[in-house]
């Protein structure tokens, strides 16, 4: 025992026990320091904080003292979470259909690094292209609901109201399909067309139909949209507002350089 004593001695036991917590006081500090540097790097990341991408691997090459891979690590977060803080605070999500969204953020699973540079050049063209961004989006959403039609007719145009079959589930929208989504979508772009605000998910017209759906049949009324809930998990959608309606299909008409029908008839989709 006293071989043990001597050999590691107590005094050089308690100075790199003392010298260990110093270090640790130092590293959390600056980890605190760094974790508030997160926030105002990127304000909108709600849910995500400094150490969101590490695991247990991460602790055991701290503790091997390989410290390059978690940087790395703590980087994609960060640059992940300021490429979308900046997307939403210049309106860009706002524009964005589902599909162009998801595109967005898959891009952003290996980020680009967030320098002055390369966010003047990746934003300056969107916001500069952001009406554009728009009408594809518009584009897509009405694809997606009637594909069988734009297939078969470039001068298909929207009417005052369509189908969407077996849209609803028996709490909510059927979660195997998009129509969800598409509903989301429709009424972001009818409250973009008027001028106004897109809603948060959790007051928009699709929150309002999957809380409707537990009590089937259903009416629900937005300012610019009318559903029906049907017992069948059919939901009938009805375009309120002419002027806005009209709108839509003059932008598919841009798209496709046709000159479009008056057809006012529901459509199944």
């Amino acid at each position: 025992m006293n071989e043990l004593i001597r050999a590691g001695s107590i005094e050089d036991l308690v100075a790199h026990r003392d010298r260990c917590l110093e270090l640790v006081e130092r590293g959390f500090s600056l980890l605190a320091d760094a974790s508030r540097e997160f926030a105002k790097a990127a304000p909108s990341a709600k849910y995500v904080r400094l150490y969101s991408g590490l695991d247990r691997q991460a602790f055991y090459q701290l503790d091997q003292g390989d410290v390059h891979d978690l940087v790395t690590v703590v980087r994609a977060c960060l640059d992940r979470e300021a490429w979308a803080h900046l997307r939403d605070a210049l309106g860009l999500k706002a524009v964005m259909d589902a599909q162009a969204l998801k595109d967005f953020n898959e891009s952003l699973k290996t980020p680009p690094e967030f320098t002055l540079d390369n966010a003047a050049m990746t934003f300056r063209e969107m916001v500069m292209n952001a009406e554009r961004i728009f009408e594809r989006g518009v584009i897509t959403v009405f694809q997606s609901l009637n594909r069988q039609a734009f297939r078969r007719n470039n001068a298909f145009r929207v009417g005052e109201s369509l189908v969407m079959k077996g849209a609803l589930g028996d709490y909510g929208f059927n979660h195997y399909g998009e129509r969800e989504q598409q509903v989301r979508d429709l009424d972001r772009i009818f409250l973009l067309l008027d001028g106004r605000t897109p809603k948060e998910p959790l007051c928009d017209a699709a929150a309002r139909v999957s809380q409707a759906s537990r009590t089937k049949p259903a009416v629900v009324e937005t300012d610019y949209l009318r559903f029906k809930l049907y017992k069948n998990q059919n939901l009938h959608v009805w375009f309120k507002d002419r002027t806005l309606l009209d709108k839509v299909n003059r932008i598919i008409a841009r798209h496709y350089g046709a000159v479009l029908p008056d057809d006012r008839t529901t459509t199944a989709v």
